[in-house]
């Protein structure tokens, strides 16, 4: 019985781990699309622009999704 509350409590630490660096991410894409809105250049040009925005909206959602599985 450990060995398996063991393994679900690693599983979690693991997708906490990835959750936390991809809110990370999120956070600096966030505050580079801000910044590129008060200049002149267009955040959609980057590779954390307004489009890599998505990706990692849709991987944190996948994440929440592995972890509320697992509960």
């Amino acid at each position: 019985m450990s060995t398996s509350w063991d393994n679900a409590r690693r599983h979690a630490r693991a997708l906490e781990t990835a959750l936390d660096a991809k809110l990370s991410t999120y956070s600096k894409i966030a505050s580079t699309i801000t910044r590129a809105g008060s200049s002149s250049s267009k955040p959609e040009d980057s590779e954390d622009g307004e489009g890599g925005y998505k990706l990692v909206e849709e991987e944190i959602e996948e994440l929440i999704s592995k972890v509320c599985q697992l509960l």
